[in-house]
């Protein structure tokens, strides 16, 4: 059995309209998570263990802008460390059709991967990805279905659904 325990502070601060700054800390107790897996070494994914040690770091410190350019398009601006194994910058575009119930757009990100057991070292492997995304949001239930097709941070083209409900 393998597992991790710690607590994940964080803080989002509104800095003008649409800009946040957002801070995510990771402080494990414990873990005795490893993996008897030899990684490649231009791994995306698959050497996800090594983010998952007893080390504090940021998971998340990065600034975020949102733009509203019409009443039924928006973009996005993001930079900073995405993720526990990420640092970069990606933005999006999206619209909305007829009542805000659809909703379709282009996004694309830029990273470098993290230096496990660091603050803010970054290793030397670049990754992008470039993805159309279409949003259903069902009223009723308070639900979303997402799907998106395109190129994914490993070079894999495909689809990804994902489904969400409030």
């Amino acid at each position: 059995f393998k597992f991790r325990v710690g607590v994940q502070p964080w803080v989002t601060l509104d800095l003008w309209k649409g800009a946040q700054l957002h801070g995510n800390y990771e402080v494990p107790f414990y873990s005795n998570i490893t993996s008897s897996n030899v990684t490649v070494p231009d791994a995306v994914r698959s050497d996800s263990f090594r983010y998952l040690d007893d080390d504090f770091t940021f998971n998340r410190l990065l600034f975020d802008q949102t733009l509203r350019f019409t009443d039924r398009l928006f973009g996005r601006m993001t930079f900073g460390y995405l993720e526990p194994m990420y640092a970069g910058v990606g933005g999006e575009i999206l619209h909305f059709l007829w009542d805000g119930t659809i909703a379709f757009g282009v996004e694309s990100d830029w990273a470098r991967k993290r230096e496990p057991g660091t603050q803010f070292g970054l290793e030397d492997l670049d990754v992008y990805s470039l993805l159309a995304n279409f949003y259903y949001h069902f009223k009723p239930l308070g639900a979303t279905l997402q799907v998106q097709y395109g190129r994914f941070l490993a070079g894999d083209v495909g689809w990804k659904l994902t489904g969400s409900r409030e």
